[in-house]
């Protein structure tokens, strides 16, 4: 515990450091949602407007999500003193939600004008399960400077894109469900083989 604690303190002062961290994935996300407001693309393309600038900006997060650490000696370091990378991926979650996401899904709630509970969480499962993939191909692409990691992980996305799809254009209690499912199976998947991709990748 005191060292999640640690651990996540240490990643909000490191994202309240360098600013670029939250407004950089932020203002590509507005900006993006501008695009597609100016363009008037209609209601139809609402949700392929919010799952665009979502993945692209969950993709840009997590891309740096491993990378600084790992040229610092950070991870190394982390691996061999205490090999708990359990508490350093949860820390980095907890500053990218409470950080970024969070933000991003009150700026789709606002651009989309759709203000609803059943909106907030499907949207936070949503972008949770994205950075779970993401980061997992962050971790894989490490030593390649992420160059691979949408290569790797978005077929793997499909279907799952198909099923927000869903759960967006007709909530049911069913497909909430089902999405919140998804999202258990890949916060343990997922973080199960980054951490141990992460441990071969400092070696």
């Amino acid at each position: 515990m005191k060292s999640l604690s640690k651990s996540v303190k240490r990643e909000f002062l490191y994202h309240l450091k360098l600013p670029k961290n939250i407004y950089l994935p932020l203002s590509v996300f507005a900006v993006l949602f501008a695009i597609f407001i100016v363009l008037e693309l209609g209601e139809l393309f609402i949700f392929a407007n919010v799952l665009i600038a979502t993945t692209l900006t969950i993709l840009i997060v997590s891309e740096s999500a491993f990378q600084d650490d790992y040229r610092t000696g950070i991870l190394e370091k982390r691996v061999s003193e205490s090999n708990d990378l359990l508490s350093y991926i949860l820390s980095k979650h907890l500053a990218q939600i409470f950080l970024i996401f969070l933000p991003m899904c009150l700026l789709s709630m606002l651009f989309t004008a759709e203000i609803s509970w059943p909106y907030f969480f499907a949207y936070m499962i949503m972008a949770m399960t994205l950075n779970n993939f993401f980061q997992l191909g962050s971790a894989i692409s490490l030593k390649k400077n992420n160059a691979l990691n949408a290569l790797i992980m978005l077929p793997l996305l499909i279907p799952y894109i198909i099923l927000i799809k869903d759960v967006f254009e007709m909530y049911s209690l069913a497909n909430f469900y089902f999405l919140l499912a998804y999202f258990i199976f890949s916060d343990v998947f997922c973080n199960y083989l980054t951490i141990k991709i992460l441990r071969i990748q400092v070696k």
